[in-house]
């Protein structure tokens, strides 16, 4: 019952059938299946808005803004990207606006500003250093590498490449492996 639901939780937390479509969407999104992980994200934000929570709107519009820069639809991205922002200063959800920097600095270097979308990339980095914050990094990391190596900078992607991998291993997050191989 949505409603039951949004009456007891709390800003902090998320709806279970909210953080069920955005992990499927992500799934999804790795078998190579995009439209439904377009659609079960979209499904995912549609009722983070019906219940109204804070963190789970914020982490359905990062998902969304995420797959959208993946599938190179910067346009389409960039309302979830400032709204997150907005909803993430509202409520003060530090972790999720240190990933709506990282969101900024992906759609700089997509749409080419490398230089300036690393550094805001790496001013992400340094927002989850802070908060000790340990998911996230080699996405975060993947997208800086592919800035170097599109801005010709090969060595500092390969550096960054590594130190990537160093935190797939420290963090035994898995997910983002393959892309990292791949960008190497």
């Amino acid at each position: 019952d949505e409603g039951e639901q949004q009456a007891r939780m709390l800003s902090s937390q998320i709806d279970p059938a909210v953080n069920a479509g955005i992990h499927l969407g992500w799934a999804l999104w790795t078998l190579g299946i995009p439209d439904s992980a377009l659609a079960v994200a979209e499904g995912a934000l549609s009722s983070a808005r019906r219940i109204g929570q804070p963190f789970g709107l914020a982490m359905a519009l990062l998902w969304v803004a995420v797959l959208r820069l993946w599938r190179g639809e910067q346009e389409a991205a960039s309302p979830h990207q400032k709204e997150l922002r907005h909803v993430t200063a509202e409520y003060n959800i530090s972790s999720l606006a240190a990933c709506a920097t990282v969101l900024e600095g992906q759609d700089l270097i997509a749409s080419g500003a490398l230089e300036r979308g690393i550094d805001v990339v790496l001013s992400g980095l340094s927002e989850f250093r802070r908060l000790r914050a340990g998911l996230g990094w080699p996405w975060a990391m993947s997208l800086i590498a592919e800035g170097y190596r599109n801005a010709g900078r090969y060595d500092d992607a390969l550096r960054t490449v590594g130190e990537a991998l160093a935190a797939v291993r420290r963090n035994d997050e898995r997910h983002w492996e393959a892309e990292l191989y791949r960008i190497k």
